[in-house]
């Protein structure tokens, strides 16, 4: 059984993932209909969302390496 920090991290990724992939939807679902500035709003949340995505990951696997759970 997982312990419950990595349960916790893999719950978090899950989360990141979903806003992630919502963030993009977004940012297509605005590319042809939006003004410049929200077009911008939208390519900025997504990116922060794929940083908290790439962070959570890293420390998943930092945690699995460290403590091989």
């Amino acid at each position: 059984m997982d312990c419950y920090e990595k349960f916790s991290l893999r719950r978090k990724y899950d989360l990141y993932v979903r806003a992630y992939s919502e963030a993009v939807g977004q940012l297509v679902a605005v590319s042809s209909l939006a003004t410049r500035s929200e077009w911008k709003l939208a390519w900025d949340l997504a990116g922060r969302a794929r940083l908290l995505c790439d962070e959570t990951l890293r420390q998943l696997r930092q945690h699995t390496a460290e403590h091989g759970c």
